[in-house]
């Protein structure tokens, strides 16, 4: 079984990046939300549908 591994550390670091930059074109903090989008195929990991 093939498994993804996240590093919690990196994820937190590239999301405050994004809030940095996203909040600095931005008066108010509360303009921008952050979602987290998987590829179609979960990289590769054979992920399925379900219905």
């Amino acid at each position: 079984m093939k498994a993804l591994l996240i590093n919690k550390e990196d994820l937190r670091h590239n999301i405050n990046k994004i809030k940095e930059i996203a909040y600095s074109s931005s008066k108010n903090e509360n303009t921008y939300k952050i979602i987290g989008v998987v590829k179609g195929n979960g990289y590769g990991l054979r992920a399925c549908r379900i219905f």
